[in-house]
């Protein structure tokens, strides 16, 4: 319980990192900077920000705002919906991302906050993120699938995986980007409701697993120069969630990004990685809170 405890106080400090930098080991400044923040991730930004300063004379004004936005979302998603173009798979991928990635971050808020109205309303929810999710995922994997078979122009991976590491454009890392930001946020948005569920029952079901990319620095490279002299370096250490033991006899903890020190914190507890986390920089320790 102590680990899982942990872990929610990790993913509320990445928030707070988001808010001050615009970065966080889910949420990448780089990722919309060819266009602009989605408005739905800007009403998000703004609800992190105010709940920064909740305090016990505000709170009542501030979870409301938090309850309007969300309801705001979800509104806006109904009429996609309701639109006849096909639902929320009418949406383009990066589109769908933003969408999950802002219900996501109300979901965290109302879920483990004080506000018994607020998490009571959070967990009605969780099966509406968890679809979200899911339609999330089977978009980014049919934009895939229509670019390496048929030439397609797809957002989620153009071709990632067969172009030059020298291509100048750097497109290969804007789809880097996307690709690892959707399986970012199907972990991130599965594990903190299963979390939430094993605090509150003692008990949860397992949503699955996916790949995504552990090695430290290629998540928090800034330009696609610093990505691909990265990955031409050194292997990027693309893991199962279920599987991150696998990669510690070969691989010291600086070497590997904090979201999956964070997910081997709750897969497998503390006592399996205390020598790991010995050894653990201030720049690690001030992230996982250790």
């Amino acid at each position: 319980m102590s680990d899982l405890k942990q872990f929610i106080q990790t993913i509320r400090k990445w928030l707070s990192q988001w808010v001050q930098d615009t970065h966080c080991p889910f949420l990448h400044r780089q990722l919309y900077s060819e266009s602009r923040l989605p408005l739905c991730l800007q009403d998000a930004f703004a609800a992190v920000a105010l709940y920064e300063i909740k305090n016990d004379k505000n709170e009542e004004v501030l979870m409301r705002i938090i309850e309007e936005n969300a309801n705001k979302l979800l509104n806006e998603q109904s009429f996609v919906t309701e639109s006849g173009v096909g639902g929320p798979a009418s949406l383009r991928t990066v589109e769908q991302l933003a969408r999950v990635q802002a219900l996501f971050i109300y979901q965290f808020i109302r879920l483990f906050d004080r506000d018994i109205r607020q998490r009571a309303q959070a967990e009605a929810l969780i099966l509406t993120l968890n679809g979200w999710i899911n339609k999330l995922w089977e978009a980014a994997n049919l934009d895939a699938y229509l670019e390496t078979s048929f030439g397609f122009g797809g957002l989620f991976s153009q071709g990632l995986g067969t172009k030059s590491l020298n291509d100048p454009s750097g497109q290969q890392w804007r789809d880097w980007l996307l690709a690892e930001s959707v399986r970012r946020i199907w972990l991130i948005g599965n594990y903190v409701q299963c979390v939430y569920l094993m605090m509150r029952n003692r008990q949860t079901s397992c949503s699955g697993g996916v790949s995504f990319t552990a090695r430290r620095g290629l998540w928090d490279a800034q330009s696609a120069e610093t990505w691909m002299r990265l990955v031409r370096s050194k292997d990027p250490l693309f893991v199962r969630c279920h599987e991150t033991d696998l990669i510690i006899p070969f691989v010291e903890v600086p070497e590997v990004d904090v979201l999956c020190l964070s997910i081997m914190g709750i897969m497998w507890g503390a006592p399996k990685l205390d020598y790991w986390v010995s050894k653990l920089d201030a720049q690690l320790e001030l992230v996982l809170g250790k």
